[in-house]
């Protein structure tokens, strides 16, 4: 996943993964709605300082994602309550996600159904936990499966 940031005027860059527990329901064969937990993490380069510095920041979330399905292709719609804590600063920031994602999935196996795609999101985190205003723009490859037991 690739991270951009935005802070007081500052920008930066890193990069970092996730991993996503989504439970769901569907309905009528073509929706489905997804909600669960998150937790990601990554390393981005600390903006202003010399000589560069890494800073490992965290992401806990509770996705809600809407998606629709169409033959072996779906396409995702989420809203989230994010928290962004840093490892050497553990005070949470808190903040909402608005994100989109593609993904195709492979032939289905006995219920389980793996499938691959891109994703990409937006997050505004309000002032709080010590930090500013900050923007986040994250996205990249997806890779999971959905299980029909």
């Amino acid at each position: 996943m690739v991270q951009v940031r935005q802070t007081e005027g500052s920008w930066t860059f890193g990069g970092g993964g996730a991993l996503r527990l989504l439970p769901g329901w569907g309905f009528g064969g073509t929706t489905t709605l997804l909600v669960g937990a998150e937790f990601g993490g990554g390393a981005m380069i600390r903006p202003n300082v010399e000589p560069t510095e890494l800073v490992i920041n965290y992401f806990p979330a509770l996705p809600v994602v809407l998606r629709f399905h169409d033959v072996s292709w779906h396409y995702d719609a989420e809203l989230a309550p994010v928290s962004w804590f840093q490892a050497d600063d553990g005070d949470f920031s808190y903040g909402v996600r608005v994100a989109g994602g593609i993904g195709v999935a492979a032939l289905r196996t006995r219920g389980f159904l793996p499938w691959a795609g891109l994703a990409i999101g937006y997050e505004h985190y309000f002032e709080s936990g010590g930090r500013p205003e900050a923007h986040f723009i994250r996205g990249g490859l997806r890779v999971g499966f959905m299980l029909d037991p």
